[in-house]
């Protein structure tokens, strides 16, 4: 006895291993095909794969139709309950006439509750007189979502096997399509916080079913799928397929549920000029480390307004918050307009990853922000300081040209004062000049006339003026010699033609003769 004691637990260890190796195998598979498939997501997100849990939610129709199914149903379920590991959660709902729960609700997998459920999977059909008569799908919606506001773990599978007749009791609500709506609000919040996946498991049906009503129940948060199923091969084949995409599933709801707010917002600075800055503040996550400003745009403006975006745009952000600039404002006409409207903002994540989150089905989306302004703008081709300088500086100019033309008529620029002739020291005449523009010393000197000593020499001294515009120049006084042998200023000799400046005070030598300009 024994040595056949020893036998028997040799045999039961041995199968335990080989079990254990092959469920480690399916594992080790399924994460290397993950690896291959998602080698950076996996990098990033793999090591939670190995911890996550979920919950699994199987609703079974036992009404009176549905018994002839037992072969098809109770096989598939005990496989695919043999596959889940420790951590797991397990509930079975069973519905018809009413919807009631087995085993107390979600069960932890472990080995023993395993067995439980095997056990309990064989008796599913058991025939239950609450249960027997209808099929009530309103029922079981209210159910699911009981059941649903006690789930543990973040991730849940939802398995709903039946023809999806609904055939309620009498005095029982039908499915409505307003019966749908609130059912769809109430999921809808069970589905905050957690990755939910429903599939309708529709068994074969004879005449019109209301599997479309249903779907209008189910939020698209649920991943809602549906499949046909015509027989216990391919009940046990979907079974089989899904086993090995769970790990897919788990994988997809990693992911799924690091797409978290990243609260984008953007607060606009205009200043005079339209020249548009934008503020932006985002909150990173593990899965968008990165935003791209893509658009910016004018909503509810005058049509007269326009946005000219500089090349910044599109423009990749890495920290949580940066100041760009964006471009400028302008209207059609020049000068001040009042500007009211909205600046809109939209942005994208740009990833390494993108073609792994579109082959998993995780649409990264986008951002928009809206922000209301209201400004006076001023438009030009030059800034409003520009603009304000160059018109002061106008303006001083005008007003120095009016001060330049008003100079060059006036009298204290004009020659005035006393010009005196000296022969070889003695002076020999004296004239008094008041505001003329030009006086002749010589032989034909008007007014002054040198007749002294055979004088045959003939000065100029005369105002030079400038165009107003030239507000710079004063007006001068020149001197020049029509006809002689030359002369001499302080300045230096000059012969006859030239010209040099002169002023009050200064001397003219022309032979023996000294002509003085002075007071």
């Amino acid at each position: 006895m024994k040595i056949a004691y020893r036998i028997f637990i040799f045999i039961i260890g041995w199968l335990l291993l080989i079990y254990s190796s092959v469920v480690t195998a399916q594992n080790s598979s399924s994460l290397d095909l993950l690896k291959k498939d998602y080698p950076l997501l996996m990098e990033k997100f793999g090591d939670e794969l190995k911890t996550q849990k979920a919950n699994y939610l199987f609703a079974i129709d036992v009404s009176g139709t549905m018994n002839k199914y037992e072969s098809i149903v109770v096989p598939a379920m005990s496989q695919f309950v043999e596959s889940l590991t420790d951590g797991d959660n397990v509930n079975i709902i069973r519905f018809g006439t009413e919807a009631k729960v087995s085993l107390g609700g979600f069960s932890d997998i472990t080995a023993e509750t395993k067995t439980a459920l095997k056990q309990y999977i064989q008796t599913l059909y058991k025939k239950d007189v609450d249960l027997y008569s209808n099929t009530d799908l309103n029922l079981l919606l209210e159910e699911i979502n009981k059941q649903l506001q006690i789930q543990k773990n973040n991730l849940t599978f939802i398995f709903i096997l039946t023809d999806f007749i609904n055939d309620p009791a009498k005095g029982k609500a039908l499915l409505s399509d307003q019966l749908c709506d609130t059912h769809r609000s109430h999921l809808k919040a069970r589905a905050i916080g957690h990755s939910m996946y429903m599939y309708a498991l529709q068994l074969p049906v004879t005449g019109n079913n209301h599997l479309g009503l249903f779907r209008k129940a189910i939020p698209e948060d649920f991943h809602f799928e549906e499949f046909s199923i015509t027989s216990p091969t391919a009940l046990k084949n979907w079974f089989d397929r899904k086993k090995a995409e769970i790990s897919l599933d788990k994988f997809r709801a990693i992911v799924q549920r690091q797409k978290q707010d990243t609260q984008f917002s953007i607060d606009p600075k205009i200043d005079i000029d339209g020249n548009l800055q934008l503020d932006v503040k985002w909150k990173p996550n593990r899965l968008f480390e990165t935003i791209s400003l893509d658009e910016v745009q004018l909503l509810n403006a005058n049509s007269n307004f326009s946005l000219d975006v500089s090349k910044q745009i599109p423009k990749t952000i890495s920290e949580d918050k940066a100041t760009i600039e964006v471009g400028k404002i302008r209207h059609t006409t020049i000068g001040f307009h009042p500007w009211k409207g909205q600046i809109e903002a939209t942005g994208s994540f740009p990833t390494a990853y993108d073609s792994e989150l579109d082959k998993l089905e995780i649409g990264k989306g986008g951002v928009v922000a809206n922000a209301e302004t209201n400004n006076l703008l001023f438009t030009f081709w030059l800034p409003l300081w520009l603009s304000a300088l160059l018109l002061l500086l106008l303006i001083i100019y005008l007003w120095l040209v009016f001060r330049a033309a008003s100079r060059n008529v006036q009298h204290k620029w004009k020659i005035n004062g006393r010009i005196s002739v000296e022969y070889r020291g003695r002076t020999i005449l004296e004239y008094p000049v008041e505001g003329e523009r030009e006086i002749g010393i010589g032989r034909e000197g008007n007014p002054i006339t040198v007749t002294a000593h055979n004088c045959d020499w003939q000065l100029k001294i005369y105002q030079k003026t400038f165009s107003c515009l030239r507000v710079w120049k004063k007006p001068q006084h020149k001197v020049t010699m029509s006809s002689g042998s030359g002369f001499t200023t302080s300045k230096g000799e000059y012969l006859p033609g030239d010209i040099t400046t002169i002023s009050k005070g200064d001397f003219i030598q022309v032979d023996d003769f000294t002509i003085f300009w002075g007071e």
